[in-house]
């Protein structure tokens, strides 16, 4: 594939994805956010995860940048992909327990909420975080959940 070819690709996808989380973040302006802030979070977030191989310093600052913006406008699901993207680059770094313990925080908080996606993406994170570590026994029945 040539390099135009997989930039135009590249375009689309970004595109369509931040189309759809528009039309999401409209209907889900009850829930204490905006689609401006949505919007936002979800593009630091898609930005933070553009750097996950190239670069965890860039990683990690609009992954936390994401993280503060959606903590400050009770944006559920952009906190909890920040949080993971956070903890992904922790993981990286061999710091296996403060991502656990960043994920586990997170996991408190969705305790008293709703969320399923949210709940399974933190879940298999940290099954992720405890397998890199070495603990395969603690991290077996979060990746089976």
């Amino acid at each position: 594939m040539s390099l135009k070819k997989a930039a135009d690709f590249f375009l689309l996808f970004v595109l369509l994805f931040f189309t759809q989380r528009i039309a999401l973040a409209q209907s889900q302006e009850n829930n204490g956010y905006s689609a401006d802030d949505a919007i936002l979070v979800d593009s630091l977030n898609a930005r933070a995860l553009a750097f996950r191989y190239l670069d965890l310093d860039s990683l990690s600052f609009f992954a936390k940048k994401s993280y503060k913006l959606a903590e400050k406008n009770n944006y559920i699901s952009g906190k909890v992909i920040a949080a993971r993207l956070m903890a992904v680059e922790l993981m990286y770094k061999g710091q296996f327990s403060e991502g656990i313990d960043l994920l586990f925080k997170e996991k408190l908080d969705l305790d008293t909420v709703n969320y399923i996606r949210e709940n399974a993406i933190i879940a298999y994170n940290l099954g992720l975080n405890y397998s890199a570590s070495g603990n395969y026994k603690a991290g077996l029945p979060y990746l089976n959940m």
